[in-house]
C-alpha cells in the first residue's frame, strides 16, 4: 500500500513551526507544532479519523528529519 501525506507550513516564529498535514485526498487535515530547540513534535489539532495517529506519526517523523538538517520547508511530504 502506498502512503502519501502532504505537509504544508502554516506559521513559523523563533521558537516553533506549525504545519498542516493530511491524507493524499486533502479531505482530513490536522496541525502539528515542532519546537525548534528540542525537535519535539506535538499535535495541535488532530486530523479527523486519525485516532491511532497514523497520519500524525509519519508527518511528525518527516518534520523531525528536516529539523535534524536545520531546515523548515514550506512544503514537504511523507511518501512510502
Amino acid at each position: 500500500m502506498a502512503v502519501y501525506i502532504p505537509i504544508r507550513k502554516v506559521s513559523e516564529d523563533d521558537e516553533s513551526v506549525e504545519y498542516r498535514f493530511g491524507d493524499d485526498t486533502e479531505q482530513r487535515w490536522g496541525r502539528l507544532r515542532l519546537d525548534k530547540r528540542s525537535g519535539r513534535v506535538v499535535v495541535v489539532e488532530p486530523a479527523p479519523g486519525d485516532e491511532k495517529e497514523f497520519l500524525f506519526g509519519r508527518a511528525a517523523r518527516r518534520v523531525f528529519l528536516h529539523w535534524e538538517e536545520g531546515v523548515f520547508p514550506d512544503k514537504t511530504c511523507w511518501a512510502s
